[in-house]
């Protein structure tokens, strides 16, 4: 008589086992290789990369003129930094710069009123081009 035992194992179980014990292996191995992490960094560091950051292959066209990964990450860095830095100026700034547009609404709208005026004169010199109707409310 023998005692048999079956069991069945998701896919996923095993993966993550097998990843994570390759994972564990790598790290191993890497351990006292300094020369190698240092070239493995440097090989990343100094990769084409596209406008997204992704790794362009050997043989993508724009490859020549692309920034390494380093270049790419330090002007997405600066852009970010940049970025926040204008949104707070404005968040804090909000009122001088609302006051501002409306000066500057209130100086311009004459003009703004003679080009409504233009637009309308000269389209209307065209028959085709433009159907005023006046209506009277309740009529």
């Amino acid at each position: 008589m023998s005692n048999v035992v079956s069991m069945t194992v998701p896919e996923s179980v095993i993966n993550s086992v097998v990843k994570e014990e390759i994972s564990l292996k790598i790290i191993e191995a890497l351990k006292g290789n300094d020369a190698l992490v240092r070239q493995i960094v440097n090989t990343t560091m100094m990769t084409k990369v596209d406008s997204d950051g992704r790794p362009y292959g050997r043989n993508d066209y724009g490859r020549d003129n692309a920034p390494s990964y380093l270049e790419w990450l330090c002007a997405k860095t600066i852009r970010e930094a940049a970025q926040k830095a204008m949104v707070e100026y404005v968040a804090s700034s909000e009122d001088q710069i609302r006051s501002a547009i409306e000066a500057e609404m209130k100086a311009s709208s004459s003009a703004l009123a003679r080009g409504v005026v233009r637009s309308l004169t000269e389209a209307a010199e065209n028959r085709y081009s433009l159907k005023i109707e006046v209506v009277t409310p309740g009529r």
